[in-house]
């Protein structure tokens, strides 16, 4: 922290790092334009790559596993015997 209560931008760039791992923001953030766009930027990175990944990870989970199909002309008659 400053003289004038603000954070620096490397206690900012630790807040956004800190996000990363699951902590909550500080709650007094400095008044410079430049960390605010940093945090903005993060935060919304943040959310699209969340987002996209427990979407990826949610399909993954609930296809259900197709069986291993036919190749060859044995496969398939072995296949059809089942």
């Amino acid at each position: 922290m400053s003289q004038y209560g603000q954070l620096s931008t490397g206690a900012v760039i630790m807040e956004v790092l800190g996000s990363l791992l699951g902590q909550g923001l500080y709650g007094r953030l400095s008044t410079r334009r430049s960390n605010h766009m940093l945090v903005a930027t993060w935060m919304i990175f943040g959310v699209v790559v969340g987002a996209g990944y427990r979407g990826s990870l949610i399909a993954s989970l609930t296809l259900p596993r197709q069986p291993p199909r036919p190749e060859t002309v044995e496969e398939l008659v072995t296949a059809v015997e089942r």
